[in-house]
This record gives C-alpha cells, sequence and structure tokens, in this order.
C-alpha cells in the first residue's frame, strides 16, 4: 500500500441550523511523518467522540483505485 496523503484538522465553530457547533471535519494536509498513536493521529480531533475517533475508530481510510 502507498500512502498518497495524511490530512489531520483540529475543533472549529461553524454554524449549523442556525447554532454553534464544534466539528473536526475541516482537515489540512501534513507535511513529512506524522505520529500515529492507538486513539489517532497527532494534530487530529473530533468533536464527537461517542461516534467518531477511539480505539476501534481511530483512522479513517480512502483507497485510491
Amino acid at each position: 500500500m502507498k500512502v498518497l496523503s495524511v490530512h489531520v484538522g483540529s475543533l472549529q465553530e461553524m454554524l449549523r441550523n442556525g447554532k454553534k457547533i464544534q466539528t473536526g471535519i475541516y482537515k489540512r494536509k501534513t507535511e513529512g511523518p506524522i505520529k500515529v498513536t492507538r486513539l489517532g493521529l497527532e494534530g487530529d480531533d473530533q468533536a464527537n467522540k461517542k461516534l467518531h475517533g477511539g480505539i476501534y475508530k481511530a483512522i479513517c481510510v480512502y483507497p485510491s483505485e
């Protein structure tokens, strides 16, 4: 497998249906090596940890076929 890019993001505020919410959906491409832990990638965060992240959903991978 060849890794083409790695993206991480911190929490940001956005408006959804007129309410301010926190989201981790906005990611930026990293440069160079990045540390992988059992909870995910260093520098990445998720707002809803009940549905995203954690030891069973630490990294999301998309194939490039």
